[in-house]
């Protein structure tokens, strides 16, 4: 294998020309060349450096023809054909919020009068960098049968006679100041009131644990009312259940994949928690509450407990669709202050 000439053996014109190849090499790589795929990509890059190198090294180093080169030239000076399309794109994405995608869009469009197929929308709103807003991904506790399942107990009446008869409870996910919370409270169906809650940055077992040792602390010795919720795994886990029997709980569950068994407190986790905490994301770039600032608000003030029991407040029962009066104070009515988080 021959070997190479070192430096001190080329000539002054040689060591110029190759200086002057490797700063064409290195400016092309430092601008869109290093990521160019398409012709058009790399036509863009070889014309920005065309005032600085010369041509024929350009197209050689970006491996475009020059007659390709020439072609996407002439391409990028036509005029767009899609100017007016793109601005009622961006008019309808806009007026929506950004919350409709190229398909909405499209529907949005014919509806105008406009003749537009949904892949020239979809290639025309990637190009402008549009792109609808995805709903994030519901928290589930459900993982299949882990465990032991209970009856429905409760088979949708939402009603008790006296305190600590019915209990409901959930776990929920929602955003707060960019970091997930999951919040898992328990419910008494007679006034609608929250009798313990528990916060945890992680939906583990003893987020549920914490919350059942806070509940069982306000009943009495004979108080045993019906626990109910949905299959999530944390009730169906040997621990949970033992505590529940040791107590003389009765436990209940929804049926599977059915949210309406438990209507009032996934109504009041999905429509109360879920919303306030995102407000509070879009509105400020820094949000003020985060995690131990929530689980603040969660506690009444004394004057909220006194207010509520002297004036009872009527509230709206999801599943029944009738109304009662709250005459017990609630841990729940910080959340119905949302300027609290605003």
């Amino acid at each position: 294998m021959p070997v190479a000439a070192s430096d001190e053996a080329k000539s002054r014109e040689e060591l110029l020309a190759e200086l002057k190849q490797l700063r064409m090499e290195n400016a092309y790589l430092k601008t869109e060349g290093l990521n160019a795929g398409t012709s058009a990509q790399k036509a863009q890059a070889v014309q920005a450096l065309r005032p600085l190198h010369p041509l024929e090294g350009l197209l050689e180093l970006a491996k475009l023809p020059r007659s390709t080169f020439y072609y996407r030239q002439k391409a990028a000076s036509r005029p767009d054909r899609h100017t007016a399309l793109k601005e009622a794109i961006k008019a309808v994405f806009d007026s929506h919020k950004g919350r409709y995608g190229y398909r909405r869009v499209t529907a949005q469009l014919r509806q105008s009068g406009r003749r537009v197929n949904h892949k020239t929308v979809q290639s025309l709103m990637a190009g402008m960098g549009l792109k609808s807003l995805v709903r994030p991904k519901k928290y589930r506790s459900y993982r299949g049968e882990v465990g032991r399942t209970a009856p429905d107990l409760l088979q949708r009446k939402f009603s008790a006679e006296r305190a600590n008869r019915k209990w409901v409870t959930d776990v929920t996910e929602f955003s707060v100041a960019g970091d997930k919370l999951y919040l898992s409270p328990v419910m008494d169906l007679y006034n609608g009131e929250i009798l313990a809650f528990e916060t945890s940055r992680r939906p583990l077992f003893k987020l549920v644990d914490n919350m059942l040792t806070k509940a069982f602390a306000r009943l009495d010795e004979d108080e045993r009312p019906i626990l109910h919720s949905d299959q999530g795994w944390q009730y169906q886990m040997p621990a949970f259940q033992r505590r529940l029997e040791a107590r003389g709980l009765a436990q209940s569950m929804s049926r599977k994949g059915n949210c309406l068994d438990n209507a009032p407190m996934e109504s009041l986790c999905h429509a109360q928690v879920r919303a306030l905490p995102s407000r509070t994301v879009r509105n400020h770039p820094k949000p003020r509450y985060g995690h131990r600032a929530l689980h603040r608000l969660l506690q009444p003030t004394p004057h909220q407990i006194e207010t509520e029991r002297a004036e009872p407040r009527a509230i709206q029962d999801p599943a029944l669709k009738s109304t009662r009066s709250m005459n017990r104070p609630t841990l729940w009515g910080q959340f119905t202050f949302s300027k609290a988080f605003c």
